[in-house]
């Protein structure tokens, strides 16, 4: 009997294993969706763009620290590059700042934010503040920011995956939206 529940647990934690590292194992993800790009709020509600954003890189999932992804975003033909974003419970990671050698500027998309299958997205996009030597500060408000919101094909699609995405991670209602 001793030796039964031996082979059981060694099996138990053989198989915990071989799960974890399949479900962590990072992978290639390339995916790419059409969106919208727009302004909430009242302002300027006429400005649309549509957008290509385009994932290149490895995602990988975590039950402990949700999901992460290490590569390149493209919006349109701008490619951010990214050092790794990290998923919070929200399955809201942060876009960091860096340093585009090209441009010799620094770059700082803003957040994003996608649903828990990775169909549907949105990027809170920062408008610029001042820069200075040593500092960038940046803005983003649900009164007038900028957002990429995908799959759209118009503002009202683009609103709604706002609404829904967004209104989980703020904890507000999704009529506060515009």
């Amino acid at each position: 009997m001793k030796k039964f529940v031996i082979k059981l647990l060694v099996a138990l934690i053989l198989l915990t294993v071989i799960f974890y590292t399949v479900y962590t194992y990072p992978r290639d993800f390339n995916k790419e969706f059409k969106g919208i790009l727009y302004r909430l709020g009242d302002s300027d509600k006429n400005y649309t763009k549509e957008v290509t954003v385009k994932f290149d890189g490895i995602f990988s999932k975590d039950f402990i620290f949700g999901y992460h992804y290490i590569g390149d975003i493209f919006v349109d033909n701008f490619k951010v590059k990214i050092n790794e974003v990290k998923f919070d419970k929200y399955n809201k990671g942060h876009l960091e700042p860096y340093y585009d050698e090209n441009t010799d500027e620094t770059v700082n998309l803003g957040m994003i934010i996608v649903d828990s299958n990775f169909s549907k997205l949105i990027i809170a996009v920062h408008d610029i503040l001042m820069i200075t030597e040593n500092e960038s500060h940046y803005k983003w408000s649900t009164g007038d920011g900028l957002v990429i919101a995908a799959p759209a094909e118009n503002r009202i699609e683009a609103l709604n995956i706002t609404k829904e995405l967004l209104s989980k991670y703020l904890h507000i209602p999704e009529a506060n939206f515009k």
